[in-house]
């Protein structure tokens, strides 16, 4: 193998893909964001499905918000618990 120019190329001429970095992160604050801009109910697009909720929840700092209903956290909010997240 021989590598040049950021490309690594095989005996046969293959060449490896080209690698890209995802920030998950950034991603759950731009969907969030559209939640809270639409004013939609992010529960009611995630659905129940165990395998997606528990994709959510971990290491997302907007899992609350994801997870909870709307009408829950309109009552919290009314009753002057602020949430984040």
């Amino acid at each position: 193998m021989v590598r040049s120019g950021g490309h690594l190329t095989a005996h046969g001429g293959v060449k490896t893909p080209k690698q890209y970095t995802i920030v998950v992160s950034d991603i759950d604050d731009l969907i969030v964001d559209v939640f809270k801009t639409c004013s939609w109910n992010p529960v009611a697009f995630i659905g129940t499905n165990a395998a997606a909720l528990e994709a959510i929840t971990r290491y997302n700092n907007h899992s609350t918000f994801l997870t909870r209903p709307l009408r829950e956290r309109t009552v919290r909010l009314a009753m002057g618990r602020q949430e984040f997240g």
